[in-house]
């Protein structure tokens, strides 16, 4: 990305990465290397921490975890809301602010799923409900009063390796998702099931396949590029994967501009 002060640019869209970790493990620093490479194309580009569980001990159950995951996602929020208020105090970014994507890696793809497709209509059982209120509403409460004032919405989705909780969480009406799926992923199903991580999780989730089944169903634009034989991270850092991996940022950031471009 070019220094502040010598851009020719005054609008650029923005990116903003979530880590993977099931929750319980992980920071900003793991996805460095997705944030340089949206950089390199012109993206403002971000690589956020959110909340994860302080510590296993005693395990959590399922209710915790999914606790867990509403407070992530309130946290990506605030970090979009942060883009755009900073876009209206000075915007020494030269940041579009009605140009935001999001995207992670397993539980940042969940995180970045939940932040950009699930609206207070979406919710329609009293436990998530629950969950939500108690955590600020489906806005989050994360952030200072002026970060609130802001809106999260954004324009697309980038989905690696992730999952959603309920394939009604996704409607004609959400922004564009683009994702990426390994089909032997035994982490996280490439279709359905339960994760399979450190900590007993007894419900399951819908992988990218059953995302992009739902979305050609209800005409959600979208993409899915299946790594035939690939596991959940590999497929993005180990040497047998590198020319697909190039080929699939290269096909999802087409995707991106698609929209961009509109």
């Amino acid at each position: 990305m070019p220094a502040v002060g010598t851009d020719t640019l005054n609008k650029r869209p923005v990116m903003i990465w979530a880590f993977g970790g099931a929750f319980i493990a992980g920071d900003r620093e793991q996805t460095h290397f997705l944030a340089r490479k949206s950089a390199k194309l012109g993206y403002v580009s971000a690589s956020i921490d959110y909340r994860i569980l302080a510590s296993i001990f005693p395990l959590p159950d399922s209710t915790i975890m999914i606790n867990t995951a509403v407070k992530a996602a309130a946290d990506m929020k605030a970090a979009i809301r942060h883009f755009k208020m900073s876009a209206d105090l000075g915007n020494d970014m030269n940041i579009d602010p009605d140009q935001i994507y999001i995207g992670g890696l397993s539980a940042g793809a969940l995180t970045a799923l939940m932040a950009g497709a699930v609206d207070d209509s979406d919710i329609d059982n009293d436990f998530l409900r629950s969950v939500i209120d108690n955590n600020g509403g489906i806005a989050g409460n994360t952030g200072s009063t002026e970060n609130q004032s802001y809106d999260y919405t954004v324009k697309g989705i980038v989905n690696l390796s992730g999952a959603v909780y309920k394939l009604d969480f996704l409607d004609p009406t959400d922004p564009p998702i683009f994702s990426v799926h390994g089909d032997a992923d035994e982490v996280v199903q490439y279709t359905v099931g339960m994760p399979n991580v450190l900590i007993p999780i007894n419900f399951d989730l819908y992988g990218s396949k059953a995302i992009f089944d739902r979305c050609q169903e209800i005409g959600l634009k979208n993409d899915l590029v299946t790594v035939e034989g690939g596991g959940h991270t590999n497929i993005y850092s180990s040497a047998e994967y590198a020319q697909t991996r190039e080929e699939f940022f290269a096909q999802a950031y087409q995707f991106l501009k698609e929209q961009i471009c509109k």
